[in-house]
């Protein structure tokens, strides 16, 4: 957080191996990212990680906000195929909350399926 109270917050979104990160939204206690990402994903053992962090200019490291930990069991087990559906998350290790959406797809493979989802 900067002198003026606010943040440059960015979000790191990984399963399993597969990582990414969205753009850094400056000087906002609210962000908007408004990106999608696509994964593919064994449902039954995948977890859905989302870090969010404070950018911090030059060689400064960027600071932790908070993360959250979701099942993909879970979001898998309520999700009708190819609906989409959005809920709200709370961080752990700050006061925050985020919305996330996602969107389940299946392959031919019964244990694999494709999500689809939106930081918002």
């Amino acid at each position: 957080m900067d002198i003026l109270g606010l943040s440059d917050p960015f979000a790191v979104v990984k399963i399993g191996e597969q990582k990414f990160r969205t753009k850094t939204q400056k000087a906002t206690l609210n962000p908007k990212w408004e990106q999608e990402f696509s994964f593919a994903i064994d449902w039954q053992h995948s977890n859905l990680i989302i870090d969010i962090f404070d950018w911090d200019a030059g060689l400064a490291q960027d600071d932790y906000i908070g993360s959250t930990l979701v099942k993909i069991s879970d979001l898998c087990a309520t999700s009708r195929h190819n609906q989409w559906q959005t809920r709200w998350y709370h961080l752990r290790g700050r006061d925050g909350q985020f919305v996330w959406g996602n969107q389940v797809s299946s392959y031919h493979d019964d244990h694999r399926k494709g999500f689809f989802s939106t930081l918002m």
